[in-house]
């Protein structure tokens, strides 16, 4: 069936051919978003009670996240930020 179908599209015309192309990356592009933003909600809403409460994932679990893209589980969200400056007085060193 799908060489039928190959052998139907390489006959037609070049514009046919690119025209059918970019109607079916169009629709895989559409399937693919429509099943992210499905899933979507369920990842960004998943409760920190229940992560926290996952102390050792299982293999299931370790899967579905690389697969998803979340990588490991936090029980916080924390932001650090580290800076150093230093400040001198004296002339000698540039200083005011």
């Amino acid at each position: 069936m799908l060489k039928r179908y190959l052998e139907n599209i390489h006959a037609q015309p070049a514009h046919y051919r690119r025209q059918h192309a970019v109607k079916i990356a169009t629709t895989v592009t559409a399937v693919v978003f429509v099943g992210w933003i499905a899933t979507l909600s369920v990842r960004v809403s998943t409760p920190s009670a229940q992560i926290a409460a996952s102390d050792s994932p299982t293999q299931e679990t370790q899967l579905s996240n690389a697969i998803s893209g979340l990588g490991t589980y936090s029980s916080t969200n924390t932001l650090e930020v580290s800076t150093t400056t230093t400040y001198t007085n004296n002339p000698e060193q540039g200083g005011q």
